[in-house]
C-alpha cells in the first residue's frame, strides 16, 4: 500500500505544492515550487510564505522541483531551506540535502530571473545550484533512460523529459515525469533590450545588467549561474523564446497494475497529480503536444493545476481526461496582473467539475490518496 498526502498551500499568487509519500515505513517528499507575491494584509510575500512553510508540517524534501525561475514561484527557497535545516555544507550527498529538478534554462531565463529577483533569492539559488545535487530537464536528445534519487555517483545530470524518474522501487515505487515547455513568450513581446539576448552571450547579458542598474553581487551570481549551466549541460542553443523553460510534473505510482487495481474500486479512486507552473497550452499543438507525452495518464484520475495562474495567455482548454479531473488555480486574492482570466474562469465553468481557486486567504487543500 502507498499513502500519499498531497498539499496546495494558500500562497495567492504563486506557487507552493508538496507530496509526502509513505511506502513500507518510509517516508518521501517531493516539493513542487515555493514562492508567492501577495498584497495586505500579508505584507508581502515573506510573510506569508513563512507563516505557510511554518504551518507545512514539512520534515524532510528528497526533491525540490523549480517549475521556472520566476520569483513567484522560487522566492520561498530561503525560508524553506531554514525551516528544514538543510545543511549549508558543501558536500552534496549530506543526508538533509535535496535533489534540485528544473528545466535547462535558456540565457534569457537567467537574465529574466536575475534581474527581477532580490539580491537574497539570487544568492539561494545560486547556492543551491552548487551545493546541491541537481537534475536539468530538456527537451533535448540527451540521455533518456530511468533515473533514481538514489543514484548519487554524479552531482549533476541533464536528462531528457523523455526519461522518467523515480523516487523509490523500480517496481512498485513512485515515479515522476515530465515536460519541457518550450514555446512560452516570444522574445519580441517583452522588448527591443530582450530581443538582442537571442542566442546572446554572456557579455551581452551583463551590459544589459550594467544599463538596468543591477548590482555587482547579483552581476556574479548571474555569472555563476550561467557557468553552471554551460558546464554541466553545454552551450546554450535558444533560437527565439525568452523565459519559456517551464517544466510540467506528473506525480503517479510507478506500476500500471497498481493503477488498474485502482481504477477497479467502486468507492471514489485515487488521483494523480499534473502540476504545470508557467507552461504554455495557449495554441491547439502545444495542448496536443503535452497530451501525447503524457498520454497514458489521461487514463486515471487527474488533479490539474491550471497553467500561469489563469492567465488567458497560457491556457485554451483542459486535458482531456478519461475519468475524473479536479482542477486548481493559484492566484491572489487581490493582484496587479489580471489573474485568473474571466475567459479562462468560464471555459472550466463549461467542463462542469469541480474546481478549487486558491488565494492567500483560503485554507491549504489536502487530499489524502491510497493506492493498493
Amino acid at each position: 500500500m502507498i499513502l500519499n498526502t498531497k498539499t496546495f498551500y494558500a500562497v495567492g499568487q504563486g506557487g507552493f505544492y508538496s507530496e509526502r509519500i509513505f511506502f513500507e515505513g518510509k517516508e518521501f517528499c517531493v516539493v513542487y515550487d515555493c514562492g508567492a507575491i501577495t498584497k495586505f494584509p500579508y505584507d508581502g510575500p515573506t510573510k506569508k510564505l513563512k507563516q505557510t512553510i511554518d504551518d507545512s508540517g514539512l520534515e524532510k524534501m528528497d526533491c525540490l522541483v523549480i517549475s521556472h525561475l520566476d520569483s513567484d514561484h522560487i522566492n520561498g527557497l530561503k525560508l524553506l531551506k531554514e525551516y528544514l535545516g538543510i545543511s549549508k555544507e558543501v558536500d552534496p550527498f549530506v543526508e538533509n540535502k535535496p535533489l534540485l529538478i528544473l528545466p535547462k534554462p535558456t540565457i534569457q531565463d537567467l537574465y529574466v530571473f536575475f534581474l527581477n529577483a532580490s539580491e537574497d533569492d539570487v544568492n539561494v539559488f545560486v547556492d543551491v545550484l552548487y551545493n546541491w545535487r541537481v537534475l536539468y530537464i530538456t527537451n533535448e536528445d540527451v540521455d533518456q533512460g530511468r533515473v533514481s534519487i538514489d543514484e548519487k555517483n554524479a552531482r549533476v545530470r541533464q536528462k531528457s523529459h523523455k526519461g522518467e524518474f523515480f523516487l523509490f522501487d523500480k517496481n512498485e515505487g513512485w515515479l515522476l515525469k515530465f515536460y519541457v515547455d518550450c514555446s512560452k513568450f516570444d522574445i519580441k513581446e517583452k522588448g527591443d533590450e530582450l530581443e538582442k539576448l537571442n542566442c546572446a552571450s554572456l557579455d551581452d547579458v551583463i551590459k544589459e545588467f550594467v544599463k538596468k542598474g543591477r548590482g555587482k553581487k547579483v552581476e556574479k551570481g548571474l555569472k555563476k549561474a550561467y557557468e553552471h549551466v554551460i558546464k554541466n549541460c553545454g552551450k546554450f542553443d535558444d533560437k527565439s523564446k525568452m523565459n519559456h523553460s517551464s517544466l510540467a510534473m506528473i506525480s503517479a505510482p510507478l506500476n500500471e497494475n497498481i493503477w488498474t487495481r485502482n481504477l477497479d474500486q467502486e468507492n471514489v479512486p485515487p488521483f494523480i497529480s499534473w502540476m504545470n507552473g508557467d507552461i504554455s497550452l495557449k495554441k491547439d499543438y502545444e495542448i496536443d503536444a503535452i497530451e501525447k507525452h503524457f498520454e497514458k495518464y489521461l487514463s486515471l484520475n487527474i488533479d490539474f493545476q491550471i497553467p500561469h495562474h489563469g492567465s488567458h495567455n497560457n491556457f485554451s482548454r483542459l486535458p482531456k481526461c478519461k475519468k475524473k479531473l479536479r482542477a486548481y488555480l493559484w492566484a491572489g486574492a487581490e493582484n496587479t496582473h489580471g489573474h485568473p482570466s474571466g475567459t479562462v474562469l468560464r471555459k472550466i465553468q463549461k467542463e462542469n467539475i469541480e474546481f478549487y481557486w486558491i488565494t492567500e486567504e483560503d485554507n491549504h487543500i489536502i487530499r489524502q490518496e491510497i493506492w493498493v
